[in-house]
């Protein structure tokens, strides 16, 4: 984490979402006014005041947006889905809460949610997995920090690693949708951000007087 700030309301965590174009052309908007006005701080965040939220271990982080990545991805992604969508649904260890606003919806066991709605898995995914053997934290592996895929050479097609794995289903999507990338060169390319690793609060867009 950066600056010493509290652990995120979507740290340690995987994002899931179905891909949805008006979704994300008013995710672009939201982000886009928000640049413009340069009006960020720690109690409105993206918009709106928050109240309590919870960290990764279902206890109280905080109640403002000052939390590790608030002013980033993880903070807007949970202003998106909770504030703006009023649908979203947070696991925390063996319980899932759903949010609408500033409200909690429901809280209820994982066990009761998920059940055995998950197909049994391949046993090389479940090997690879980093997070825990419970459903659904074994059907993930978390990339960290510098090892993010697209900035590791590729493997060949087939290799039993959770990096192969993440390059073999790249190539299906790319022929899937004729995607116009180059997958075995993919780390070659310039894909480092430019705001680094960690996002910090000097990324923020200042507001200018007069403006």
């Amino acid at each position: 984490m950066s600056q010493n700030l509290a652990p995120s309301s979507l740290g340690a965590g995987f994002v899931v979402a179905k891909p949805d174009a008006n979704h994300f052309a008013t995710m672009k908007k939201l982000i886009t006014d928000q640049e413009a006005n340069g009006a960020w701080d720690p109690e409105n965040g993206w918009g709106t005041p928050t109240n309590k939220w919870f960290n990764h271990n279902y206890r109280v982080g905080g109640e403002d947006w000052s939390f590790n990545g608030g002013h980033a991805d993880q903070g807007f992604l949970y202003y998106f889905f909770r504030f703006v969508l009023h649908d979203l649904a947070i696991v925390y260890k063996d319980r899932v809460v759903e949010f609408s606003g500033t409200a909690t919806i429901t809280t209820k066991k994982l066990d009761d949610v998920f059940g055995t709605r998950f197909a049994p898995i391949p046993e090389k995914v479940g090997k690879l997995a980093t997070v825990s053997n419970t459903v659904p934290y074994n059907t993930f592996h978390h990339f960290t920090g510098k090892s993010k895929p697209w900035l590791q050479p590729a493997p060949p097609p087939g290799a039993e690693s959770a990096l192969g794995i993440w390059y073999d289903l790249l190539r299906e999507v790319k022929t899937l949708y004729g995607l116009g990338v180059d997958v075995d060169k993919l780390s070659q390319g310039d894909l480092k951000s430019p705001l680094g690793s960690f996002s910090t609060f000097k990324a923020i867009p200042k507001k200018q007087s007069g403006q």
